[in-house]
């Protein structure tokens, strides 16, 4: 069906412009809200339904195109480009159903509308699809893999003699860096994570006209959105000085699967920050507020156990990787 219609983008760019459209939806939905903060209009309601709706579809889709990449990263081959722009055009179908529903509900100023309560189902059914989609593609393009694979001639690399070594500043550099390794490194991961979040919120400090509200000393006051987005580097920040001590005192070559499981439950720390206060700031921004307790950080506090887990298994697996040769060591 998709292959009749001439240039339809394939599964990954297809990602994109969905990402894009939930980024700018999202981004002006947000700065709405934020600056109507403890509004009781009809419209206020739809409008932040929708931003929760645009916040959530972008991580959706977001990590769909992860998902496509790491696989077909792994396979070394495409994923089937129908199944693919299938899944993705029918998401966005659905995604684009509650967007319209949210917009009806904020023209017309109707507070049955935004009683709805699409967006959560849109977001289930979405997830659910999408990611049974996704599957049936892997599965499908392993068996066709597995079909042409007798067919295929093994092809014999041609042998090449090693260049000898030099001496030169280029040669310097690799053998200073070879013991740790930049480009593969946790802590670098991590501490760009935490640079982003401290740089984030400077500028926000700096040129951000939006307040948000915040309990200091059983008071409610506004302050601006930088102020929340600076903790968000401290558990960042954390796990790159632990990795860089581990780095530096042992110089263990860390698991690309353990670091990336240890940085994905970090984020969705983060995320879940964010969706705990961003509730708490729109339902509750009054006199009578109080911070939320420790049942309300439960998501946070979970996934962040979950993360220093992955740390422990992260160090298990280090010990366990062979060590380089020492021919390799010293290039």
């Amino acid at each position: 069906m998709f292959a009749q219609i001439q240039d339809y983008p394939p599964p990954k760019k297809l990602l994109h412009y969905v990402c894009f459209f939930c980024l700018v939806t999202w981004g002006a939905s947000a700065i709405a809200v934020a600056s109507h903060v403890g509004s009781t209009a009809a419209w206020f309601e739809s409008t932040r339904q929708l931003a929760l709706l645009s916040f959530f579809g972008l991580l959706a889709f977001g990590f769909f195109y992860l998902q496509y990449a790491a696989v077909e990263r792994v396979v070394g081959q495409e994923l089937n480009e129908t199944l693919g722009q299938l899944q993705v055009t029918g998401s966005a179908v659905l995604f684009l159903a509650g967007v319209v529903v949210d917009l009806a509900a904020l023209l017309s100023n109707n507070p049955q509308f935004a009683g709805i309560g699409l967006g959560d189902n849109i977001l289930i059914v979405i997830c659910l699809l999408g990611e049974g989609a996704f599957l049936v593609n892997v599965v499908m393009t392993f068996v066709l893999a597995q079909k042409t694979a007798g067919t295929v001639r093994p092809v014999i690399p041609i042998s090449r003699p090693a260049p000898s070594p030099a001496r030169s500043p280029i040669a310097t550099m690799q053998k200073f860096t070879s013991r740790f390794d930049w480009s593969h490194s946790p802590a670098l991961l991590f501490a760009t994570a935490a640079a982003f979040f401290i740089l984030a919120g400077i500028i926000q400090i700096e040129k951000s006209p939006a307040y948000m509200p915040l309990m200091k000393d059983g008071a409610l006051t506004y302050v601006s959105p930088g102020y929340l987005w600076l903790p968000l580097a401290i558990p960042f920040a954390a796990f790159a000085v632990a990795y860089w001590l581990i780095e530096i005192f042992t110089g263990w070559t860390f698991d690309r699967h353990a670091t990336r499981m240890n940085f994905l439950c970090t984020i969705l720390a983060a995320i879940e920050a964010i969706r705990m206060y961003w509730s708490w700031s729109i339902r509750t921004p009054n006199m009578d507020s109080h911070l939320p307790g420790a049942a309300d950080l439960f998501g946070v506090f979970a996934f962040l156990a979950l993360a220093a887990g992955t740390l422990v298994w992260n160090i298990f697996a280090a010990q366990n990787i062979p060590a380089r040769p020492a021919s390799l060591q010293s290039r």
